[in-house]
């Protein structure tokens, strides 16, 4: 592990930061999306973004991360749409950084289990598995995990 980060400060994702972190997430997905025939949608993106809690990493001044956290269907659960670290950052904490924020805006929100999906092929499924994410189910091309959080 490379040497840890100093500081990295978490805050609310702003409307500015939209363009910064899709751009993030289509450098690391691209791939994937080809692969799966998947459709990338701003749109949508920005919708959820809008309907959900963005935290946001910095690290003096630069974007190192961001997560995307948005209601989901089941009742007291929320769904991790989206986790991205940049990769001059990663393996720097700033991944885990993010993950303690989820889950503390999770449980701030009144939330008690947070599910997410992950690219099977991806090492995020065994960081994840790290985290104490469970999985709970393997649909197409993405396995499901879910972690209940403590009170």
């Amino acid at each position: 592990m490379r040497k840890p980060l100093s500081p990295i400060t978490l805050r609310r994702g702003q409307p500015d930061d939209l363009s910064r972190c899709e751009a993030l997430v289509l450098e690391h997905f691209q791939e994937d999306f080809d692969r799966y025939s998947i459709k990338w949608d701003s749109d949508r993106f920005a919708s959820n973004w809008e309907k959900g809690w963005p935290i946001f990493a910095d690290c003096m001044g630069k974007l190192a991360g961001f997560a995307l956290l948005q209601p989901w269907k089941e009742e007291g659960t929320v769904w991790l749409h989206s986790v991205h670290v940049a990769m001059r950052y990663r393996m720097r904490g700033v991944g885990k950084t993010l993950m303690t924020g989820v889950e503390q805006t999770a449980q701030d929100q009144g939330y008690h289990r947070i599910a997410l999906a992950v690219f099977d092929r991806s090492p995020a499924l065994y960081w994840y598995q790290k985290l104490g994410y469970q999985i709970s189910g393997v649909p197409y091309f993405q396995t499901q995990m879910v972690k209940e959080l403590g009170n």
